[in-house]
């Protein structure tokens, strides 16, 4: 289960779609019904939150309008707590540097297009329920 801190528009079709079957499977286990993955790492920042169901549901409402932006047939049905005015969540820049050099890998495995180029590589717009948090 990868939950990425990107904004979505940055994933292909193949990434799009596996980050919104992960984000559903997130709420599942959030929601208790996920058995083994009830306590997938990837879920910490969602459980610190006054409601991981809502936090949960605005990155996945998130994803959906990208989904449907792009053309694509998202079901606002399979979330539960559809929101889009959850406090916003921090992620640290050395996530975020991760992530971004990781679906770079990917995309460039995938012979597709990055539109992370260098430029963008060192600002990445993130989901818009996430911040970078400061560096103390």
């Amino acid at each position: 289960m990868r939950l990425w801190s990107l904004h979505p528009r940055y994933f292909d079709r193949q990434g799009f779609f596996a980050l919104w079957r992960n984000a559903l499977l997130a709420q599942k286990a959030l929601a208790g019904e996920a058995g083994k993955f009830r306590n997938h790492p990837q879920l910490e920042k969602f459980r610190k939150c006054e409601s991981p169901l809502k936090a949960i549901g605005t990155y996945l409402s998130f994803i959906a309008s990208e989904g449907l932006r792009r053309g694509y047939n998202m079901s606002h049905e399979k979330i539960i707590c559809p929101n889009f005015d959850e406090d916003v969540m921090a992620v640290n820049g050395n996530q975020l540097a991760f992530e971004v050099k990781h679906l770079r890998k990917k995309l460039l495995d995938r012979h597709q297009p990055c539109v992370l180029s260098d430029k963008t590589a060192g600002d990445p717009d993130l989901n818009p329920v996430f911040c970078i948090r400061s560096a103390k």
